[in-house]
C-alpha cells in the first residue's frame, strides 16, 4: 500500500528529475531536423517538377504527386512529435496526481473510520459496563441461584417492561402446576413464590428470603406440592429445571429489550415460554425469534388459529396450542387482562 510518505518522496523525485531534463529545443532537435530534411526534399522535388514541366510533363506530374505529401507530412510529423509527446507527458502527470490524491483521500478516510470506530467501540463498552450488574444477576439464576440475585433480575425486568407485571412462571416438572416468582419492592426483600394452576389460581405460596439458599427453596416448594397432593416424586421433581426456565425467560426478555450484543427487538412483557418458539406475554402471543408472528389477546377467539398457524412454515404448532390454552385460561380466570390496543399501542400487531 502506498503511504503518504512514499507518495511525497515519489513526487519529490519526479520534481528533481524534471529539473535535470535537457532544454526544450535540444530535446526537440531530432524532430526539427527530420522536419527540415523532409521540407528540403519536398521542395527539391517541386523544383525538379517545375523544370520538367515543359519537356517531360508526365515525369513532372509524378514529382508533384510525390512532393505534395512529403511537404504536408513534414509539418504534421513535427506537430505530432512535438505536441503528441507533450500531451502524453501531461496525461501521465495527471494520472500520477490523481493517484496521489486518491491515496491521500483513502488515508484520510481510513483515519476517519479508525476514529469513528474507536468512538463506537467506546460507547459499546460503556453500555456493556452499565449492564454488567444486571447481567451478573441474570447469569446467577442458573450458576448460583439466590433469592437476592433472582429478585434483582426480576425487578429489573418488570420495571423495564420485558417481564410480566405478575412475574414470570414456569411449569413444575411432572405436574400440571406452575411456580411463579414475584420480587419484593426493595432489594433484599423476600421473593414471593406462588404455586398455581394453568389459569393462574394460586394453590400455595411461601416466601424465599435472602437467608435461604436454593436448596431451601426447593425443599419448601416440594413440601407445598406434597401438601396439595401434587408432589410428582423424587426422580421427576427437578428444581434445576425451574431455575433454568426462569433464566430462559428473563434472559430472552433482557436481550431482546436492551439489544445487548445484538439488535433491540422486544417481544413484550413475558409471562411464560411455551414449546420451542412461543411466549405468552401481557400483550400478545408471539414467536420469540424475528420475524415475530404475534396474535393479540383480543383476537384469540376470532378464527381457528390452530389451523391458521398450521399453514405457516415451522411454527411449532404444539407450542402455539399450549400458549393459546394458557392465555385463554388466564383471561377467563381474570388473571390476564386484554390491553386497550387502540389507546395504549401505536401499532396493532398480529
Amino acid at each position: 500500500m502506498i503511504t503518504r510518505d512514499s507518495a511525497a518522496a515519489t513526487e519529490e523525485r519526479s520534481n528533481q528529475a524534471s529539473h535535470l531534463e535537457y532544454p526544450y529545443l535540444l530535446r526537440r532537435a531530432p524532430a526539427i531536423l527530420a522536419a527540415l530534411l523532409t521540407l528540403i526534399i519536398g521542395s527539391a522535388l517541386l523544383i525538379v517538377a517545375a523544370h520538367l514541366h515543359d519537356s517531360h510533363p508526365f515525369a513532372s506530374g509524378v514529382f508533384v504527386n510525390v512532393s505534395s505529401p512529403v511537404l504536408l507530412f513534414a509539418p504534421l510529423a513535427f506537430l505530432t512529435t512535438t505536441f503528441g509527446r507533450q500531451i502524453v507527458r501531461s496525461e501521465n502527470a495527471r494520472n500520477v496526481k490523481i493517484e496521489q490524491l486518491t491515496t491521500q483521500v483513502k488515508n484520510v478516510r481510513e483515519d476517519f473510520d479508525s476514529a469513528l470506530a474507536a468512538i463506537a467501540h467506546g460507547v459499546t463498552e460503556r453500555m456493556a459496563a452499565d449492564r454488567k450488574p444486571i447481567e451478573d444477576d441474570i447469569r446467577a439464576i442458573v450458576q448460583a441461584p439466590m433469592s437476592h440475585s433472582i429478585g434483582n433480575a426480576l425487578r429489573h425486568g418488570i420495571e423495564n417492561g420485558y417481564l410480566s407485571s405478575r412475574g414470570p412462571r414456569v411449569r413444575i416438572p411432572g405436574t400440571n402446576g406452575y411456580v411463579r416468582l414475584m420480587p419484593g419492592e426493595q432489594q433484599g426483600d423476600a421473593l414471593a413464590v406462588f404455586v398455581e394452576m394453568m389459569n393462574g389460581d394460586v394453590l400455595e405460596s411461601f416466601g424465599w428470603s435472602v437467608e435461604d439458599d436454593a436448596e431451601v427453596f426447593g425443599y419448601k416448594l416440594a413440601k407445598e406440592l406434597e401438601k396439595s397432593g401434587a408432589y410428582p416424586g423424587d426422580i421427576v421433581f427437578d428444581v434445576g429445571s425451574i431455575f433454568f426456565g426462569i433464566h430462559e425467560a428473563v434472559s430472552l426478555g433482557f436481550l431482546m429489550a436492551t439489544g445487548a450484543g445484538g439488535v433491540t427487538d422486544p417481544v413484550g412483557p413475558i409471562l411464560e415460554l411455551t414449546g420451542r418458539k412461543w411466549a405468552v406475554t401481557d400483550f400478545w402471543l408471539t414467536t420469540r425469534e424475528w420475524p415475530h408472528y404475534q396474535v393479540t389477546l383480543d383476537r384469540l377467539d376470532e378464527l381457528d388459529w390452530d389451523q391458521h398457524i398450521r399453514q405457516k412454515h415451522d411454527m411449532d404448532i404444539a407450542g402455539f396450542r399450549e400458549a393459546m390454552d394458557v392465555a385463554m385460561s388466564l383471561i377467563a380466570a381474570g388473571h390476564l387482562t386484554i390491553p386497550n390496543y387502540e389507546e395504549g399501542f401505536t401499532t396493532r400487531m398480529y
